[in-house]
């Protein structure tokens, strides 16, 4: 195992052909679907509601992934792992997709505009918070990260 091959070769992007992405993908490279599907799906599940407010089956406010500065750069980081994939520089892919687990993690902690007091309160009133799209994220950026990881490190 070269653990040296995950250290993102930028000579390499200088001499790659973006006119011809790889959209070829072997069916029995397990790896490479694993971080071409993860890192699509890292893309998608950032338009997800990554907080969402439930109090008495009425939803109240819900904060889109893309919304929040962590989901910023989560869509970000999404598109650094598909271009990594799409042009085989899966050291990109694998760091993008660690980055990827770090926004995912904020996401599912952090509710926007709401101190921790109020957090309290609302817990207390029977408000519930929801975190599918952060959740969601993250196991795409660990799926995209473990496939790159196999393939950067052969």
């Amino acid at each position: 195992m070269d653990l040296n091959a995950l250290l993102p070769d930028f000579n390499a992007i200088g001499k790659t052909d973006w006119s011809k992405p790889e959209v070829k993908f072997d069916t029995k490279d397990v790896p490479g679907l694993a971080a071409i599907g993860g890192a699509a799906l890292m893309l998608i599940f950032v338009f997800l509601p990554w907080c969402k407010a439930t109090w008495l089956e009425q939803t109240g406010d819900v904060y889109l992934g893309i919304t929040t500065w962590y989901g910023i750069l989560g869509f970000i980081m999404a598109l650094v792992a598909v271009a990594g994939s799409l042009y085989k520089q899966y050291s990109f892919t694998f760091w993008a997709a660690v980055l990827g687990v770090l926004f995912g993690i904020i996401g599912m902690i952090v509710v926007p505009d709401t101190s921790a007091e109020e957090l309290e309160m609302a817990k207390m009133l029977g408000i519930k918070v929801s975190h599918v799209g952060a959740i969601l994220y993250f196991v795409a950026s660990l799926v995209a990260g473990a496939g790159a990881f196999l393939k950067a490190t052969k």
